[in-house]
């Protein structure tokens, strides 16, 4: 996106919500969204990181910027989330959260290890669409963009965890375009 996009405020409204929004590609998210007069609430673990993005963001587009240091994988991020966007309405969610990758076969992977990839990319943008989606739904306007992968296509002894929760944010994803985001909101 180069400038505003005619009609981007009008379909999103003034508030977004960034799942991993404070650096790499949700910093990106961040500025794109931002150039589009967009508000935006930042959510990432590292509080400084959050900082820093947010600072540059203002500065660059002159929106408003909340920070939420939050851990994605907590049992009560929904709250969390809900008392620092309750006030707000809130038209776009993009979940960009990530984690690194190791690669041990299934098998191998510490189930702990594998639970938290599922909290994060399954547990998160689950809780979160559905908290964001109501509003939406009422409103009848409204996005989500969760970010997969190629992985979330195929298995993979050695990410097989990792491919099937993308596989998972595919389809939330598939079902979000087809009935908050504008096809249908039944």
């Amino acid at each position: 996106m180069s400038g505003p996009v005619t009609g981007f405020k009008d379909r999103y409204g003034s508030w977004a919500v960034i799942a991993g929004g404070s650096d790499g590609i949700g910093a990106a998210f961040a500025h794109q969204v931002a150039a589009q007069g967009i508000n935006l609430v930042l959510l990432a673990r590292r509080r400084v990181v959050l900082d820093e993005c947010a600072a540059s963001v203002r500065r660059r587009h002159g929106v408003e910027v909340r920070i939420v240091s939050v851990d994605l994988t907590a049992a009560d991020v929904v709250t969390q989330v809900r008392s620092a966007t309750n006030d707000l309405e809130v038209g776009l969610l993009i979940y960009n959260a990530g984690a690194p990758q190791s690669a041990p076969r299934f098998l191998d992977e510490p189930i702990e290890q594998a639970l938290a990839l599922l909290r994060l990319n399954c547990d998160g943008p689950l809780l979160l669409a559905h908290h964001f989606g109501q509003s939406m739904r009422q409103r009848r306007r409204g996005g989500m963009i969760f970010l997969t992968s190629m992985a979330g296509l195929a298995g993979s002894s050695y990410q097989a965890t990792y491919c099937a929760t993308k596989a998972f944010d595919h389809l939330l994803a598939d079902w979000c375009q087809r009935y908050i985001g504008g096809a249908s909101f039944e």
